[in-house]
């Protein structure tokens, strides 16, 4: 089946100019709405508005575009079905090959406009009729089917088509989870009937707790790693434990960890003498540990740090001449992360295939 006709309507127009014009030259027609239409056709790509499809103009600010069956019914009807095909020849629709369309940013802008409701309807229809159409949400996939489009004849394969199916349903569910979490915190509902969640991969683990296991980072942890050895599960794990055990304190402090236990914790006026009179606490478990300063890591305590094998070590920030002596052992991970004040929040775990959840021990103990 080849591409004819393509229905575009994107919030983050990031590359759609680009991608519209080279859907035009093999020959896709467009059909795009407002504010896309507009950006399309500054950036002269021939566009035919939704409102001449549907004989219907945009109303009520534009909540409504879209929801009309000459659009949903050329996505939906299976090209495979003579009675579906009937009916769009006996209502004078022509189907819609392609769906383009990415969300209103509630996530980074959370408001009642900014919840999509046409857009997630077109996804959705799109990604239920694959086979027939495809349906892109993302602006990372614009090159690649380009690419397939001009090889194929102007057409997409099917293993192509329910690859971004897939990442369709995906996109909508987190679209709607992050809707759900909004409502739920609105109404400080801690522990609903369901929980829902969804996270980005952050970034591809070395591997897992084992070396034949794999393993990815979904969420933002609000690191940057450095210098080193990408980091592996065991080393997330640590770096969320000394993160959390500095957190406790507002001296200035070093904890040293080794498979999530503390071997060492110490606080002084000064960074150097936290780290020795951590490490002093027990001068052979800190060996292929992690180290995790609440101040900015310098030359004095790298030095002192460089002296044994160390997996990890993780600060707020790591001065330039810290940053030589360390850098100096090439497989040593440096880790910048925020390590001040404990945010209230959820712990959570699984156990037996379920989720197990309880608010932080976030609480502040008075000494009396």
């Amino acid at each position: 089946m080849r591409v004819k006709r393509a229905l575009i309507s994107v919030s983050d127009k990031t590359g759609i100019g680009d991608f519209a014009k080279k859907l035009q030259e093999i020959g896709v027609e467009i059909i795009s709405t407002g504010g896309t239409a507009k950006f399309l056709r500054k950036n002269n790509v021939n566009v035919v508005d939704v409102s001449t499809i549907t004989n219907f103009p945009e109303m009520l600010n534009g909540r409504v575009k879209t929801l009309h069956p000459n659009i949903e019914g050329g996505i939906l009807a299976n090209r495979n079905k003579k009675r579906h095909m009937d009916e769009l020849k006996k209502r004078n629709i022509k189907p819609i090959d392609m769906v383009v369309v990415n969300l209103y940013p509630f996530e980074s802008v959370p408001s009642l406009e900014n919840i999509d409701i046409g857009g997630v309807t077109l996804v959705r229809a799109g990604a239920k009729n694959y086979k027939n159409v495809a349906v892109i949400v993302t602006h990372k996939r614009y090159d690649e089917i380009i690419k397939e489009l001009k090889k194929n004849n102007c057409k997409l394969s099917e293993k192509m088509k329910e690859s971004l199916a897939s990442e369709a349903f995906s996109y909508t569910a987190r679209y709607d989870s992050v809707i759900s979490n909004y409502f739920q915190r609105k109404t400080k509902d801690d522990f609903p009937e369901t929980v829902n969640l969804s996270y980005k991969k952050c970034m591809d683990l070395r591997y897992g707790e084992n070396p034949h296991q794999r393993a990815a980072l979904y969420g933002d942890l609000n690191i940057k790693q450095l210098h080193g050895k990408q980091l592996s599960y065991n080393n997330i794990l640590d770096v969320d434990a000394v993160i959390n055990i500095l957190k406790d304190f507002e001296k200035t402090t070093v904890a040293i960890v080794k498979h999530t236990n503390p071997t060492g914790v110490a606080s002084s006026e000064k960074m150097l003498r936290a780290y020795r009179l951590a490490y002093q606490t027990d001068t052979i478990s800190p060996f292929g540990g992690i180290v995790g300063l609440n101040r900015t890591a310098d030359e004095k305590t790298a030095n002192e740090m460089s002296k044994i094998f160390l997996e990890c070590i993780v600060a707020p920030k790591f001065s330039k001449k810290a940053l030589c002596i360390l850098t100096k052992k090439k497989n040593l991970r440096l880790v910048e992360a925020k390590t001040s004040k404990k945010e209230k929040n959820r712990d959570m775990r699984s156990v037996a295939g379920c989720l197990l959840v309880q608010d932080s021990n976030a609480k502040n103990i008075r000494i009396r």
